[in-house]
């Protein structure tokens, strides 16, 4: 805080603060004492009020009791009492009660002299409300006649004149009650005989009631909306309450405009403090301030000794104060200004050295960021170490090939991580190579947090500074991939896909081996499967894998363990058994064999028979054994056309006989399409050729369903376009299969044709009319037929009625109207 703000707060605030609050208290000190005295005032002409009462109604009762009481006067009492203005002016009537409180009299003045023998001696004396406008004395009284209580009704007009002369300042006036509440007197005459409505004497009322002895008191209420103060005082004697009541905003507005004078010495007082305090203020912060100014204005460039009027005081002392600092710092100056300009060299040096720095810096940040950025994103699994082995940091390429997070790598040996204990030591080596030679490079297995084998190209680097190593790198490829697929493909390269065994590469190098070798007798055996291709075309290549991949089995589970197997071919195989001659192989082939019935014996439900003609040369001595081969090889040959004819035979009737399984050419169907297809051969003098063509045909027709899967040729519901494609191959399908076989090689061309259409709609060739042989035209009425009429999975059994509606209505277009109207005079004949 500024020392002027400090002496101003000193000088004239604190001295103004403290008048303000003593002239303040003062004034509110004094307005209390002047309220007080206003209740002083109030009690003093409330006492004073009471006794003059007091005085009035026991003049008048004095006056009574003479009136009842003085026998020896009674003659001019009356007279007496007339000249008596007291009560002249104020009894209105009197009223005796007996001791029931019963009326038996009542009159005013004129009847008093009922009263003389009454002998009355006052028991009590209470005054209290009679009737509205006046109130009563009434005297408890006993005589030798009657107990009772003799009642004076007085005027009102006695409390008026005692009351209504005072007068009360601020608004006050003055009322009595009685012991009940009820209004005895009030400025306002319509109150009288009404009950007080001042909470604070109704209190009072129910305090003295209760026994209170509290007999004066004041309090403050509401009436009107205004807050009243009052003053009540009680007369015992009486028990009537009399009441002064006050306007308290009168009294207190009185109170402060007495005590305004105050508030003005007050203000006058502190107005003098003030100029005089702002006086010697003045006179302490000007000379200040004009020590401040030169203080602000002042640069060690313009620094000088001020002037000044020296008295001898604290100012002065501060002013000399400031011209013995202003020569120091001139001088102090001088010689900052000569070491701030070798400073300022040394600083350019500095600085120039700094900028150097933050360049090197710059550098080395950026570098390093590129180096970490090459660190966590490499593709590589990269390690760092210390000069002891112990992992530094590890990228996410790491973590990811090895499974361990960067925690649980961290202060580990290197060479525990990646490699299972037992081979701990190959590890070791590793490193103390790359720390012997500098780097590494090789190939090699590790393995992850899972035990896995992980093929990885292994590089490593040291680092090192200054020419001291304080630790490498290991960088880990992953090639496991590319291992697996080399391993496949050496594998593929040297086998054959389908069954595992040797291929023609591999056996042909092995030929060359063997014929170099010791192991004479060599004995090489050729199988071929027969009839393959009648599987493939009727069946599909999955059964003729299947008869491929059993006979290899057959032939594997027969060898040796020195025998070799090799597929040379599609439906081939070569077999190498080094010391063997002819018995042995004769064994060999038994065992082949037997396992070949086998199989055959297993898949017997499938409709495929294993066939296969083998033959075999042996060399019993050294020699090329290419010429070996080939004489086993036309051995084969040789055997396989003496089983060919049986074989196709055979085929054919598993192939038949699988189709009647599947319930397309059972026994009922063939007969009844057979006798069907004779009768309107004959009717039509069909040539016998034809004829025997015709009977084939009606019995192998379907042939190729054989190679209809099952889903397709046995569904319930009407098939799909997909679906029905497949279902029109069967024509061409058949066809192969019957030109497979010399049996039926006759009537191969009319199983091609035989869903062919008169109107050229037809599949698979589109013929129509004549082009379309006449047994297929015949067999197209027949067949459909016998399927309208009996059971089939893709509609509903017709009557013979129905089924002969729907060939007449389909004669010309999807059979020839000629062959119809034939076949429709056979089955009415």
């Amino acid at each position: 805080m500024k020392i002027k703000r400090k002496l101003t707060i000193g000088i004239l605030l604190i001295p103004t603060i403290l008048l303000l609050f003593f002239t303040f208290s003062g004034y509110l000190i004094f307005s209390e004492h002047l309220q007080r005295m206003n209740e002083d005032r109030i009690k003093k002409i409330s006492i004073a009020q009471i006794k003059n009462i007091d005085y009035a109604i026991e003049d008048i009762k004095d006056d009574i009791f003479i009136y009842i009481n003085n026998i020896e006067h009674k003659d001019n009492l009356y007279n007496l009492i007339q000249n008596d203005k007291d009560i002249e002016n104020y009894l209105i009537k009197t009223i005796i009660l007996d001791s029931k409180s019963e009326m038996f009299f009542q009159g005013d003045l004129n009847n008093f002299n009922e009263l003389r023998n009454l002998n009355i001696d006052f028991q009590n004396v209470e005054i209290s409300n009679f009737e509205k406008n006046n109130f009563a004395i009434i005297l408890s009284f006993n005589s030798k006649n009657l107990d009772g209580k003799l009642i004076f009704v007085l005027s009102k007009i006695l409390f008026e004149e005692l009351l209504s002369s005072i007068e009360i300042e601020y608004e006050g006036y003055a009322y009595l009650v009685d012991s009940n509440g009820y209004l005895l007197y009030h400025p306002d005459s319509s109150k009288l005989g009404t009950m007080v409505s001042n909470a604070f004497i109704n209190g009072m009322i129910d305090k003295i009631n209760k026994g209170s002895k509290i007999f004066i008191d004041t309090g403050y209420y509401y009436y009107n909306n205004e807050y009243k103060f009052s003053l009540a005082n009680y007369n015992e004697k009486y028990k009537i309450y009399y009441v002064i009541a006050q306007n308290v905003k009168e009294i207190k507005y009185a109170a402060y405009a007495n005590s305004i004078s105050i508030l003005i010495l007050g203000v006058v007082i502190i107005s003098f403090t003030l100029f005089v305090g702002r006086y010697y203020l003045k006179s302490i912060t000007k000379p200040l301030d004009k020590l401040t100014k030169i203080i602000d204005d002042t640069t060690m460039h313009n620094i000088a000794v001020v002037d000044f009027n020296d008295k001898d005081d604290e100012i002065s002392k501060l002013y000399n104060v400031y011209n013995e600092m202003t020569i120091r710092l001139s001088d102090a100056y001088n010689e900052l200004e000569s070491l701030y300009e070798e400073i300022y060299a040394q600083d350019e040096e500095l600085k120039s050295q700094y900028d150097e720095l933050m360049k090197s810096e710059k550098n080395i940040r950026e570098l390093y960021e590129y180096l970490k950025a090459l660190f966590d994103n490499s593709p590589d699994a990269i390690v760092h170490f210390d000069k002891e082995h112990k992992i530094i940091d590890v990228n996410p390429a790491f973590e990811e090939l090895f499974g361990y997070s960067k925690e649980e790598c961290l202060g580990r040996n290197v060479d525990e991580i990646v490699i299972p204990k037992e081979l701990k030591e190959i590890a070791i080596e590793v490193t103390n190579t790359l720390f012997y030679n500098g780097h590494v490079l090789l190939e090699g297995i590790r393995y992850n947090r899972e035990g896995k084998q992980i093929y990885v190209h292994i590089k490593g680097l040291l680092i090192k500074i200054n020419n001291e190593v304080v630790g490498g790198y290991a960088i880990y490829t992953d090639f496991s991939e590319s291992k697996k697929y080399q391993e496949r493909l050496e594998y593929l390269s040297l086998h054959d896909a389908l069954t595992g065994v040797y291929n023609l590469a591999f056996f042909q190098e092995e030929l060359k081996r063997f014929s170099k070798s010791r192991e004479y007798p060599i004995t090489i055996v050729m199988a071929d499967l027969n009839g393959l291709k009648l599987v493939n075309d009727t069946l599909g290549h999955l059964f003729g894998d299947k008869l491929i991949m059993g006979c290899a089995e057959a032939i594997k589970k027969s060898l040796r363990s020195s025998d070799i197997i090799a597929r040379t071919g599609g439906d081939e195989f070569a077999i190498i058994l080094p010391k063997a001659n002819a018995f042995l192989t004769e064994n060999i082939l038994r065992r082949i064999k037997h396992n070949i019935d086998l199989f055959n014996e297993q898949n017997k439900n499938e409709g495929i028979i294993l066939s296969v003609s083998f033959g075999f040369a042996t060399a019993n001595e050294a020699k090329n054994l290419m010429e070996t081969f080939r004489d086993a090889d036309e051995a084969m040959y040789k055997n396989k056309l003496l089983d060919n004819f049986s074989l196709r035979r055979q085929t054919l009737s598993v192939l038949l006989a699988t189709l009647a399984e599947k319930d397309f050419i059972t026994k009922g169907h063939t007969d009844r399409v057979k006798e069907l297809c004779e009768k309107v051969g004959k009717e039509i003098e069909l040539p016998l050729v034809n004829m025997a063509n015709l009977m084939l045909l009606a019995e192998v027709h379907d042939l190729g369903k054989i190679a209809i899967p099952d889903s397709i040729l046995l569904k319930p519901d009407k098939l799909t376009e997909e679906e029905w494609k497949i279902m029109k191959q069967h024509p061409e399908k058949g066809y192969r299969i019957a030109l497979s076989s010399t049996d039926l090689s006759n009537v191969a061309e009319l199983i091609l044709k035989h869903h062919e259409r008169y109107d050229g709609k037809g599949y698979p060739l589109g013929l129509k009319k004549d082009d379309i042989p006449i047994e297929c035209r015949i067999l197209a009425v027949v067949d459909a037929f016998d399927a309208m009429t009996n059971v089939r999975p893709y509609n509903r059994v017709k009557t013979k009625e129905e089924a002969l509606m729907e060939i007449k209505r389909c004669s010309g277009t999807q059979f020839d109207p000629d062959i119809v109207n034939v076949f429709l005079r056979v089955l009415s004949a």
